[in-house]
């Protein structure tokens, strides 16, 4: 069955795109819908994640592009089965995404972004800004590390926060935070699996852990994302704007302050 959608048109490129153009549109589309950080974002995530998988394998591609069928797939079902299997097939995602993203030319400029809005304080990067396979083990180390080249290569300049904060120490403060973090996260899961057998459902007991930490994520990253892709408004216009509010602000005292007139006596 062809797809409801060209796959082409889920990544916005044409149908001639080379390989590293489809990598780098995935990469970075992928990163703005990202579960992890957009609780919004999941169905687009999906998409995305479905087109690159037949896109970037070159075999695959060569089916869909002769057939119009996307290779292996399978007709939509609504039974606990299939929702298990979409749930891995999500988690293979994310880690695909991962995968993709760690060591990729977009990677390094989102950590040179973070580390000037942070004034290379690391800690907050790594709590805050960072975007990274938590469950992965010394993914941190790694971060900081590829910081490190970068103010010794000269594209970064070494701050005070960066000075301070790039030590063993706090190293090992994050990743012991993190390994906290991953602890709650799996007993809270255990306890909804428990919830779920006396019928509760497994999948919205998830998204619903998944709600709470990506809520306080979501405003970041499209502060991210809207700093990144969308132009600021002219100084002009915000000087006219300030320009206004004052003027309110004054004709506004100007009345409050203003004595009441008598009423003339006849």
């Amino acid at each position: 069955m062809p797809p409801k959608r060209p796959l082409y048109e889920v990544l916005g490129v044409s149908q001639d795109a080379a390989e590293e153009e489809i990598s780098r549109v995935y990469r970075r589309m992928a990163l703005q819908y990202h579960p992890d950080r957009n609780p919004n974002g999941e169905a687009k995530f999906k998409d995305i994640a479905n087109a690159y998988s037949v896109l970037g394998d070159s075999e695959k591609r060569r089916v869909y592009d002769a057939t119009g069928v996307i290779p292996g797939g399978a007709a939509e079902t609504d039974n606990e089965a299939t929702m298990a299997e979409r749930s891995a097939e999500m988690k293979e995602r994310v880690q695909v995404f991962y995968a993709t993203y760690a060591g990729s030319p977009e990677e390094t400029e989102d950590v040179i972004s973070c580390y000037k809005k942070c004034k290379g304080n690391f800690r907050r990067m790594a709590r805050e800004e960072l975007l990274f396979d938590n469950k992965k083990q010394g993914e941190i180390q790694r971060l900081m590390e590829l910081v490190r080249s970068l103010v010794e290569s000269g594209r970064l300049n070494p701050t005070e926060a960066w000075k301070v904060t790039n030590t063993a120490a706090v190293l090992k403060q994050i990743e012991r935070s993190l390994t906290r973090e991953r602890k709650e996260a799996k007993d809270a899961l255990d306890a909804m699996g428990l919830s779920a057998k006396e019928g509760e459902g497994g999948l919205h007991a998830l998204q619903a852990l998944m709600k709470r930490d990506q809520e306080a994520e979501w405003s970041k990253m499209m502060s991210n994302l809207e700093s990144k892709y969308v132009k600021p408004k002219s100084a002009t216009k915000g000087v006219e704007q300030n320009g206004k509010r004052n003027k309110r602000k004054a004709e506004a005292t100007k009345t409050v302050s203003a004595p009441p007139q008598k009423k003339s006596r006849r």
